[in-house]
């Protein structure tokens, strides 16, 4: 399993998308499975440094990821206070069409295989099958 830690930046955040992205070179997989494991990391570091950490640069979002055999497993953990998760809405229901937020995690959850959130709610949990299109 690799670790990183990383300060509530977009330069930090960009360049450890970047980091992991790099770990699936070479893999053989349909280009829309890098968009996916793209668009799941890409949300789930923004959450983190913008609702978890406020934008705080002092705050860190530490990273666990591995690569094993054709699935990530991958966890973001941030410096916040956590948030209920079981009060994710659906952002295609009616009433939530024109919310600026809840889309993210909405996403993540439709392409990975796998979304666990800690009981704070300052950490989650994915797994995604690389190369099984869900």
């Amino acid at each position: 399993m690799s670790s990183i830690m990383i300060s509530s930046t977009p330069e930090a955040v960009f360049g450890a998308i970047e980091n992991i992205m790099a770990g699936l070179d070479g893999l053989e997989m349909p280009e829309e499975f890098f968009y996916d494991v793209k668009l799941i990391l890409s949300e789930l570091f923004v959450n983190a440094m913008i609702h978890g950490n406020g934008q705080d640069p002092a705050r860190k979002i530490a990273v666990d990821y591995l690569f094993c055999g054709e699935k990530l497993k991958l966890t973001i953990t941030d410096e916040g206070e956590g948030f209920d998760h079981g009060r994710i809405y659906d952002p295609l229901a009616v009433g939530n069409v024109m919310k600026l937020s809840g889309r993210g995690l909405f996403l993540v959850k439709n392409l990975a295989d796998r979304v666990e959130f800690n009981e704070k709610g300052n950490s989650v949990t994915v797994e995604k099958t690389l190369g099984q299109r869900i």
